[in-house]
């Protein structure tokens, strides 16, 4: 029996002498060994290497106290939170509306782009089967939706963007300095989230009910398509457009803005509701503290009668 001490992986290789010499591989600080092939340092390397995986794995993971001091400090920040509960649901309002503009107004800038600049709301076209073997679907200058609809809806996504990056900025600080809202603050935020949501919920008009007027153009051909995702599939070889289209990608461009649009009102529905809940609440303080005054002044009032009969 021969004992090889390997440098580069540092293990202890064991040769045993019979008619199928077997190698025998093993750390040197453990006692376990496993019999591999015959004359295998290639799997020898395998083991040790598999054992040095499990090593990096075991240092990778988190140790129990990691985890508690992590878990300590959100604890922490939630009670410091709790008492200005409804700044700490409009930062967490203001943050998810941001990251859904992007799902938002980019598929349709990426559309719009895809179809030469032209904007597939309210496009209506027409199917010309004089040649039954191959029937056209035509799309004229005139039959293409205003350039107005996806600029629109466009312009409502950089909005909500900006106006949900620089809103939850603003209530972080106010977050964090552990202070609310005046009450002049709180009505002109309500009024701008009233006007911001009904404006999201005309361009989701506009988003769903255009793109379902051109859904409905390429579906209208009898026996045609089943559904708008299998039109988009051959569009490109019978439209009839006047310059070359990617559409493809449209179903999953358009169902990403629908997705978006229609979060996004929920969302800022969320905002106003929050809103009007804290302008009440302020509006029930003000009229609790004007009471207190109010009460005040008469006790003063009747205790000086007092004293002026006395």
């Amino acid at each position: 029996m021969a004992e090889v001490l390997c440098p580069s992986v540092e293990v202890e290789i064991t040769f045993i002498s019979s008619p199928q010499s077997t190698l025998f591989c093993s750390r040197p600080d453990a006692a376990e060994s496993r019999e591999l092939l015959p004359a295998s340092i290639v799997l020898c390397n395998r083991f040790l290497s598999g054992a040095s995986t499990e090593r990096a794995q075991s240092t990778n993971k988190l140790h129990p106290l990691q985890i508690t001091t992590i878990l300590s400090i959100v604890v922490y920040f939630l009670v410091k939170w709790a008492s200005n509960i409804f700044v700490l649901c409009q930062t967490c309002c203001y943050t998810l509306s941001a990251i859904l503009s992007f799902f938002y107004f980019i598929p349709i800038a990426v559309c719009r782009g895809d179809f030469n600049g032209k904007c597939i709301l309210y496009t209506t076209g027409h199917w010309d089967e004089t040649t039954p073997t191959k029937p056209r679907y035509i799309i004229g200058d005139p039959d293409w939706g205003p350039s107005s609809n996806c600029g629109y809806a466009i312009f409502m996504g950089v909005i909500l963007m900006l106006l949900s990056i620089v809103l939850t900025w603003r209530m972080g600080v106010l977050l964090l300095k552990e202070i609310d809202e005046t009450f002049r603050s709180a009505l002109l935020n309500l009024l701008g989230s009233i006007v911001i949501l009904i404006m999201q919920f005309m361009a989701c008009l506009v988003v769903t009910v255009g793109y379902n007027r051109w859904c409905n153009g390429l579906l209208a051909r009898p026996n045609g398509y089943d559904s708008c995702s299998l039109a988009a599939l051959g569009f490109s070889d019978y439209a009839e457009v006047g310059f070359k289209v990617d559409s493809t990608p449209f179903p999953i461009q358009m169902g990403m803005a629908k997705f978006g649009a229609w979060l996004l009102l929920i969302v800022w529905a969320w905002i106003v509701a929050l809103a009007s809940v804290k302008l009440y609440r302020f509006h029930q303080e003000e009229s609790f503290l004007t009471s207190i005054a109010r009460e005040h002044e008469r006790l003063i009032q009747s205790r000086g009668g007092t004293n002026a009969s006395i």
